[in-house]
């Protein structure tokens, strides 16, 4: 396995592990809501991609810029 694998697999691992805990900290009433769920919505999609990436052996994709 490359260093550059085993630092995707790092960061997939980490990333994973936040977003599990991750919530959104503002009541549903606020107009902060809808940018935060965007926002979580956003981060949830971009761990998918890197991790899709990194499955088929795209890791200079998979690793964030």
């Amino acid at each position: 396995m490359s260093d550059l694998s085993e630092r995707v697999e790092r960061y997939l691992r980490l990333k994973e592990e936040a977003l599990s805990v991750l919530s959104i900290g503002v009541p549903r009433d606020s107009f902060l809501y809808a940018f935060a769920s965007d926002c979580l919505d956003m981060a949830r999609r971009y761990f998918s991609d890197a991790e899709h990436f990194h499955s088929v052996g795209d890791d200079i994709n998979a690793f964030p810029p």
